[in-house]
């Protein structure tokens, strides 16, 4: 069935951000980390569905942003300053699609729409100036760094389920992540995954 139609049998509408409503590039983090002073070889595993343990434990807000850069220069050696580590890290950064605000817009004239992001605070505290106006269309913002929960793990998906009083088969999911769908379609979720955002909600823009 098409997610178009699936809009009107829905009363909730879960969106992740980055390669969904936000532009990212994983590959050009993992090219700076291996560019920097002190680089050890190490490989650098950092994508939608594969990620080194170190990322994942920042994702879910378990360690402050001076542990963090130590970890990383325990695990790969670097000899950097702590800036030019910091912006390798946020490297995959780069912005909101133009049309993120108005995909939103769009959405909740279906149902309400809540964001759920795995995301550290070093990335959210680049991305939320950025999307001031995005997040404020959302009903509801869940980042993985401040309710450390981390997709896939069901209760990321279940938290929101139980806070919005809204039953799994009543809800939708956008996500680029084929792990993140797997879980979400196991727990009853309807699902949709991203992998050419613009080609995807472009019946929502028309």
């Amino acid at each position: 069935m098409d997610h178009l139609s699936l809009l009107t049998d829905v009363d909730l509408i879960i969106v992740d951000l980055g390669g969904v409503l936000y532009d990212i590039d994983f590959e050009r983090t993992r090219k700076a980390m291996m560019a920097l002073d002190g680089y050890n070889g190490r490989p650098v595993e950092f994508s939608a569905d594969v990620q080194n343990d170190l990322f994942l434990r920042v994702d879910r807000g378990e360690l402050v942003v001076d542990d963090f850069l130590a970890e990383l220069r325990k695990t790969w050696g670097f000899t950097c300053s702590d800036d030019d580590l910091i912006d390798a890290w946020n490297a995959v950064l780069k912005e909101p699609f133009p049309w993120a605000v108005d995909v939103i817009r769009a959405m909740r004239t279906y149902a309400k729409v809540v964001l759920l992001s795995n995301i550290s605070w070093l990335h959210l505290w680049v991305a939320r100036p950025q999307c001031r106006d995005l997040f404020s269309e959302f009903d509801r913002l869940y980042f993985s760094c401040s309710t450390g929960l981390r997709k896939p793990d069901p209760e990321a998906f279940i938290q929101i389920l139980r806070d919005m009083n809204v039953a799994a088969a009543r809800t939708i999911l956008y996500d680029d992540s084929i792990a993140n769908c797997k879980v979400a379609t196991g727990l009853g979720l309807h699902v949709v995954r991203v992998k050419n955002p613009a080609e995807e909600f472009k019946g929502l823009l028309d």
